[in-house]
This record gives C-alpha cells, sequence and structure tokens, in this order.
C-alpha cells in the first residue's frame, strides 16, 4: 500500500526530524543472497546511518516512453565488520525505512528499494549505494548459473539459446485434429490458463497453437482450432521433420502480464499473480506490489465499456535482460513500470486536455498541488522539451483485427495536420502488432489517445528544486499541478498565460532526505494541434 496519511502529514509539516532504519533483507526463492540485518539512525551500535541519505528516482522520456531507473545511497558511521558478519554482499536487496521520534520501526515507510551495489569509504564513514531495484532485475536469481535468463526453460543452451523441441509422432491435420502428439513433452510448461507450441517442418511457415492441458508425456490437449497471432495452420505430418517448439503464452491486461512476469515463483505462495512457472518469473515479493495503485491505473488505460484491453504475448527464448525486455513490451502502449513509495507500481502516459474527447477517462492525478510556497529554485525551463527532438504530424498505432495472417495490420491515427517546429516528421508510430489481436480498435485507440498531446507537439520542461518532502511521494508518471508567477510559457490555452494550476507530468524525481530537497522535473503539454 502506499505511505499511511500519518507518515504524509508528518513529512507535509513545515519542520522535519526523520528517523531512518536500513533493513537488509533475507533471501528465499532464488531473490539472490540474503543477510537479517537492520542499521538504524537513532540507537547506539557498531554501526549507525550517517547524515547523508538520498534516493534518485528514475526517469520517463515523453514520446519514446522509456523509463530509466534510479539509484540511493546511504552513510554509515562506525564499524564495517557489523555488514561483513552478518553476511552482507554485493547484489543483497534491501529498503530504506523511515520514520519519527517515538516510532517503532515496524511502523516506519519504506521510501527506497533496491540492491547493495558497492561500498567505499575510509573508516570510520563508508557510503552505501544501491541500484534501484527495477536495474537489480535485469536477470533472474536462482542457484543454478544457467538459469538466470527469463523465461530460461524455453532454451537448451544458454550460449547459443538452443530451443526446447520435440518431434512430432503423429500426423496434425488443423481440419481434424483436436491434439499434438510429440516424443516427448517433459520440457514444455504451461502458463496461468494455456501454453502454446510452435509447429513447424521443413516445407511450410512455422505456426502457433494454445494448449490447455498435456496427457502424460506426449499429448497436447485442448489444441487451438483457429489461427493465432498471425500464423497461419497448416497440415503437418511425421516424415517431413515436423516439430513442435516450447514457448511462453502470456495473456490478460498489460498491467496483470506485469504483475504476473514481477511476481511468480512457480508456485501460488507468493500473491494472487504467482501462477506462472518458475523461471517465467521475477519472483518479487508481492508486498513489493502496490496492488491498489496498479489497479487505479489499469482502470485508466483502455477497458471502454464493452471491450477488452486483453493482450496475447508469445515468447520463445530465454530474456537475458529480464526488466529490459517487459520494459520494452509496455513501451511502445506508453506504460512503463515504477518504484514508489518503496514498492513497484505502473504509470502510463495520459492526455492531460481534461476537456477533450480523445480519451477514456479524464486525467489521473497525484492530487499535488506545487507553488511557490514549495519552491526554492527553479533550475531549468525549457520552452521546447530537449527530450523531444521532433515534432510529429500524426501519432499512429499499428495492431491487428484478428489473428489470421491473411488481414494486413489495422492503425488507429490522431492527425495534427499543422507543423509548426522543425524537424518535423510525419508519424510518431507505436507497434503492437505482437501484443493486440483484437476484432475492434479500442486498445489501439487508447494508446492514440493518451500518447499524441506529447508526440505532435513539443511539451515545455521545467526543472524544480522544491523545499517539501512531502513532495517525495511522486513518481515518474504522476500528474500534478503546478501554480507560479516566475515562468512564461509558449503552449497556447495552457501555459502562455502563465502557469496557473497548470497539469504537468513528473518526468524525475530525486530526494535528499536529510536536507529535505526535492528535485523535479516536470512538463506541460499543449490542448492546442501543432503548438
Amino acid at each position: 500500500m502506499a505511505w499511511s496519511s500519518e507518515f504524509l502529514a508528518e513529512i507535509s509539516a513545515p519542520t522535519v526530524a526523520p528517523k531512518f532504519a536500513l533493513e537488509f533483507l533475507p533471501g528465499y526463492d532464488g531473490l539472490g543472497p540474503g543477510a537479517d540485518l537492520v542499521i538504524t539512525s537513532h540507537e547506539s551500535a557498531d554501526l549507525n546511518l550517517g547524515s547523508e541519505i538520498s534516493v534518485g528516482g528514475g526517469r520517463i522520456s515523453p514520446g519514446t516512453w522509456s523509463h530509466t531507473a534510479g539509484s540511493w545511497s546511504v552513510q554509515v558511521v562506525g564499524s564495517l565488520y557489523t555488514i561483513i558478519d552478518a553476511g552482507v554482499q554485493r547484489g543483497n536487496l534491501a529498503r530504506l525505512l523511515m520514520g519519527f521520534q517515538g516510532w517503532d520501526v515496524d511502523d516506519f515507510e519504506p521510501v527506497a528499494l533496491g540492491a547493495l551495489s558497492s561500498i567505499q569509504g575510509v573508516a570510520p564513514v563508508y557510503t552505501l549505494t544501491f541500484s534501484d531495484i527495477l536495474s537489480h532485475l535485469q536477470s533472474r536469481h536462482d542457484d543454478d548459473a544457467s538459469r538466470l535468463a527469463l523465461f530460461d526453460s524455453l532454451d537448451l543452451n544458454d550460449a547459443d539459446l538452443t530451443p526446447v523441441t520435440s518431434a512430432l509422432t503423429s500426423n496434425y491435420d488443423p481440419a481434424i485434429s483436436s491434439t499434438v502428439v510429440v516424443s516427448n513433452l517433459s520440457s514444455f510448461e504451461i502458463g496461468d490458463s494455456r501454453g502454446v507450441v510452435m509447429l513447424s517442418d521443413d516445407d511450410n511457415d512455422p505456426f502457433f497453437l494454445t494448449y490447455t492441458s498435456v496427457t502424460s508425456t506426449t499429448t497436447f490437449n485442448g489444441i487451438l482450432t483457429s489461427d493465432l497471432c498471425n500464423t497461419t495452420r497448416v497440415s503437418l505430418s511425421t516424415g517431413s521433420n515436423a516439430v513442435a517448439q516450447a514457448g511462453a503464452f502470456l495473456e490478460g491486461h498489460p498491467v496483470d502480464i506485469a504483475r504476473q512476469v514481477l511476481a511468480s515463483t512457480s508456485g501460488t505462495s507468493n500473491g494472487s499473480y504467482d501462477d506462472l512457472p518458475q523461471t517465467w518469473g521475477l519472483a518479487v515479493y508481492d508486498d513489493w506490489l502496490d496492488h491498489e495503485d496498479m489497479n487505479d491505473w489499469k482502470d485508466i488505460i483502455g477497458n471502454p465499456a464493452g471491450t477488452t484491453h486483453d493482450w496475447e504475448v508469445i515468447v520463445l527464448e530465454g530474456q537475458t535482460n529480464a526488466m529490459g525486455w517487459l520494459s520494452g513490451i509496455l513501451a511502445p502502449a506508453g506504460i512503463w513500470i515504477v518504484a514508489r513509495q518503496g514498492q513497484l507500481s505502473v504509470r502510463a502516459a495520459q492526455n492531460l486536455d481534461e476537456s477533450s474527447s480523445d480519451t477514456f477517462s479524464p486525467p489521473l492525478t497525484a492530487e499535488v498541488s506545487i507553488t511557490d510556497d514549495d519552491i526554492e529554485a527553479i533550475t531549468n525551463h525549457y520552452l521546447w522539451h530537449p527530450e523531444v527532438s521532433v515534432e510529429a504530424m500524426t501519432t499512429k498505432v499499428w495492431y491487428n483485427s484478428g489473428h489470421s495472417s491473411v488481414t494486413a495490420p489495422d492503425s488507429v491515427s490522431v492527425t495534427d495536420l499543422l507543423l509548426t517546429t522543425l524537424p518535423g516528421t510525419t508519424w510518431a508510430e507505436h507497434d503492437l502488432t505482437g501484443v493486440i489481436f483484437q476484432a475492434h480498435a479500442d486498445p489501439a485507440t487508447d494508446v492514440a489517445n493518451r500518447c499524441h498531446m506529447w508526440e505532435t507537439r513539443i511539451p515545455e520542461s521545467v526543472s524544480l528544486q522544491c523545499r517539501s518532502l512531502r513532495l517525495a511521494q511522486l513518481c515518474p508518471g504522476d500528474v500534478v499541478t503546478l501554480t507560479t508567477d516566475k515562468l512564461e510559457g509558449r503552449l497556447p490555452e495552457t501555459t502562455d498565460d502563465g502557469y496557473v494550476d497548470e497539469l504537468m507530468m513528473v518526468t524525475s524525481v530525486s530526494v535528499d532526505w536529510t536536507s529535505g530537497i526535492v528535485d523535479l522535473e516536470l512538463a506541460a503539454s499543449s490542448s492546442v494541434a501543432g503548438t
């Protein structure tokens, strides 16, 4: 859950005197090396937290929707042998907790989550640096060095990604076959509801089939009786070197797919999304996932009444950069994973024009207002956002209106018809043909409507230094309001009359917890085309 109201009230006070605790976590079920150790800032011991504690948050880039993870660091003072004797190693997972005078450590709230990447310094003062949990999740953690890739079970050999295959031992006819029989399927795995195989031979293009169960070690049951994911079923005979290749099949809302990959441990003990095979998941503790916040954002991504926003994703090989793979399938839809208030959640691009009809729902805001009372310094103001290099005339989203390979991909577009800045480009394209196979256009329309405000015009960018720890609750993708008389903008109907209750998207957050300084980068979009 998000931070408690009591915690938010404390950090919103004019004067804040926080207490901290650094908690190293025991490892479990593939979460890497563990150590049971808590270092605090408020007890006399051989090792205490020092006066320098900072958290550098991630960054989102408008238009590309690529998210960069941050890092954080703490200072410790005393004997380093406290850490060494506890068995702490590089890669140990840890949480930074914060509370206040009179609070029990159990009531502290997490403010950062990550893994130890370095220790440096000279006795008795050391700096411990931690990678953001999103950086840490590039690979799985397993006691078998050959199983570090996500979806590792799809490969027999990590070095050359040799696929798991099995020869067909009976002919397959799409008109009559309800099963597929192979020599051995012991290395094939099924997801939460269906598994997938890719069939191929010497003479035909490969095609996908899903199945619902297996019999013994040779037969796939509940075989799909229609084409899948732009492939066409054909008859295969055992005399043509026909084989079945193992795949991973993920289906559902993209937010739920992300939760499944993050949480799964090959069981049901890690929450309601722990339902994928072991090597398909990253085994993130369920209580590190802010499900309530994720559900709020899931509700504003697609899902107009009477339709579905579900995706179908097929994976055929292990992914050595797990978080890179997951981020890569989400980014074209303007969705990203964030570290927020000591947990993981999601954010998505939004159309901030509250009067726009090009959206399924009004903007979801963080209900945070920033004024000159919070701002200590405006460190930069770009009239044209430095990370958005070109203005597009059209945002185009490609998708499939069905599974048949005969049908060419469809697209949904939002066009400005007015290009006022150079350089320009015809299209800002989003390729969702690998995940959307719907009979309706709503999922693609949702992406176009949420993203086009940031792509068919160049947003403004504002960097603020604020003395207000309540702003530490924010993360990249949150929407806030900004009111200041110190800025003059260029965007018609939004900033050209100054910044007054202007809806802004947070693109970066960094917090110096001991000095009470929060550095923010914000972006403003226009509601007028071609600006």
